[in-house]
């Protein structure tokens, strides 16, 4: 959601947004690349859980497992309908490094 202002007027409109990944491997010119929204996922990170979309272009191309893995993310589901980003897991590592009790 982001908020818009017209006819001094705000409201409240739906905006698609991506998930930023590595592109594909395939040489393309960048001018023929069109990417487009793909199917919906939810993002979870350090900052809260965002309502994003797979990035796809023209190429048939839409990110699979490694690239997800080398981004960054981690499946949370078996269809990759949820991904965490690592930061998550680097968090709760340190937490129960400065504090080990606190992780039972």
């Amino acid at each position: 959601m982001s908020l818009v202002k017209t006819n001094d007027m705000f409201t409240l409109r739906h905006q698609d947004r991506l998930l930023p990944t590595g592109r594909p491997s395939h040489s393309c010119n960048p001018e023929g690349v069109t990417e487009s929204i793909g199917r919906p996922v939810i993002f979870v990170c350090i900052n809260g859980c965002y309502d994003l979309h797979l990035p796809t272009c023209h190429y048939e191309w839409t990110p699979d497992w490694g690239d997800l893995i080398r981004s960054g993310y981690w499946p949370a589901s078996v269809n990759g309908d949820t991904l965490y980003s690592t930061d998550v897991f680097k968090s709760f590592e340190d937490l129960k490094t400065v504090a080990p009790g606190l992780s039972r």
